[in-house]
């Protein structure tokens, strides 16, 4: 069944992490208008989906894998981030020690080849999120 415009719309949110689209924690959009305007989702801005807040929540800081081509220290928008499909989870006091500094954000871009070098380290494989 293909769904047209409607005057209802479910309030939708990407993940800035998996960059996956869902509805956790939304709601219904309305036009009081009463026009069928909207479509059956709209996106309403980032959130994290339940998986990945339940990880922050625990400790863990999502290492996000890219493939951009900035130089060191160059701020990377997260819409401009050419994303491998990634995803590493580290506790927030290993990434610290390792680092040498206080992490003060949920989540970060590594290049690939920091990800490689994390893979390496690991016994088991990292499943990609996406």
């Amino acid at each position: 069944m293909i769904m047209g415009k409607s005057h209802v719309s479910m309030e939708s949110f990407v993940c800035p992490v998996t960059g996956v689209t869902h509805s956790h924690g939304g709601g219904i959009l309305l036009d009081t208008r009463l026009k069928d305007s909207m479509e059956p989702q709209t996106i309403v801005g980032y959130k994290y989906c339940e998986k990945v807040e339940k990880k922050i929540e625990e400790g863990y800081v999502p290492l996000i894998e890219i493939n951009n081509n900035k130089a060191d220290g160059d701020k990377i928008k997260l819409g401009e981030a050419s994303r491998t499909g990634r995803i590493f989870y580290m506790k927030k006091e290993a990434l610290e020690e390792m680092i040498g500094k206080e992490v003060y954000t949920d989540f970060t871009f590594i290049d690939v080849k920091i990800g490689a070098m994390l893979q390496s380290k690991v016994s088991i494989p990292i499943a990609d999120e996406n």
